[in-house]
């Protein structure tokens, strides 16, 4: 080959290495400018995301939020003759429909009777929602179940009755169980049970309301224990 056929062949490589390099370089600069306008955003991602193994919760309850609620609120149930069979005071009250329950605090229930003075329970919170209750009905003995009105109390709860004079039965628990419907209220919590002359402490306690019947059921790990006052002389009520 000639020298200047070699001459002219390593300017023809030189060219075609010079314009590969240039395209190649191109390509790098293309790709540089991509990641530096995409990558920001995806680091941004990439902090913002969960890391790698953690674990959503999703067994932790939303929490409700009340259809309706107010202060200083007072409900009444009326009896067929259109006296107030029981009422129920609150300084405040949430009530929900997707469980039709009410959130009560602070609250006050008076229950009447006809043949009695009234009971008032309170206690610093409380709940109103409904419960099944079966029941024998007829000859033919089957169970019929049916929603019982169901107000659940707890914190400091007292059950008070005033009787004649300076006659009064008083109960207080931790928790309570009150059927207003049924006139009976119960508590598996320890309970104290006082009037002017004797204080009774026992586990657990049922309660008719409507007569007045007080119950203690049978607990082997504590005997009911009661306590007898005095009756005080008529100089000592002086």
């Amino acid at each position: 080959m000639s020298m200047a056929n070699r001459q002219n062949l390593s300017t023809v490589l030189e060219t075609f290495f010079h314009s590969k390099h240039a395209k190649l370089a191109a390509l790098i600069l293309s790709a540089l400018i991509l990641l530096a306008i995409f990558m920001p955003n995806s680091f941004q991602n990439l902090q913002q995301a969960a890391p790698f193994g953690a674990q959503i919760d999703t067994d932790q309850p939303a929490q409700r939020t009340p259809d309706s609620f107010g202060k200083n609120m007072l409900l009444q149930t009326f009896s067929t003759d259109g006296s107030v069979r029981y009422q129920v005071e609150a300084a405040s009250m949430q009530q929900y429909l997707v469980d039709k329950s009410t959130d009560l605090q602070e609250p006050s229930i008076t229950l009447n009777n006809p043949d009695s003075p009234p009971w008032i329970i309170k206690a610093k919170s409380g709940l109103i929602s409904s419960t099944s209750q079966n029941s024998n009905i007829g000859e033919s003995k089957k169970d019929k179940t049916k929603s019982e009105k169901l107000v659940s109390l707890q914190g400091t709860v007292s059950v008070t009755q005033y009787l004649s004079g300076e006659d009064y039965v008083r109960m207080r628990s931790e928790k309570l169980s009150v059927y207003p419907n049924l006139q009976t209220a119960h508590t598996k919590q320890m309970v104290i049970v006082e009037t002017p002359i004797f204080r009774t402490q026992a586990l657990g306690v049922y309660i008719d309301l409507a007569n007045g019947r007080i119950e203690f059921p049978k607990n082997s790990q504590q005997r009911v224990r009661s306590t007898l006052a005095p009756t005080p002389t008529l100089e000592e009520r002086i």
